[in-house]
């Protein structure tokens, strides 16, 4: 799934009032992934490569996910 920041009318006078606040929510929904989202797949992969978890074994399993 892919949303692009481009969402938002390039011209200046095509600006409704709502286009600001909607741009900020975006581009704050993108920093959060991109702070969140390493840190839940390294959770993810550990609990599939730790001997001691109760995942099965299987290293590639977010290979398969692309």
């Amino acid at each position: 799934m892919c949303v692009s920041l481009d969402v938002m009318p390039k011209r200046r006078d095509e600006h409704s009032p709502w286009s600001a606040p909607v741009q900020g929510a975006l581009y704050g929904a993108k920093a959060l992934a991109t702070g969140a989202g390493p840190l839940f797949f390294a959770a993810m992969f550990a609990g599939f490569t730790k001997t001691d978890s109760p995942l099965p074994y299987f290293p590639g399993a977010f290979a398969l996910s692309h």
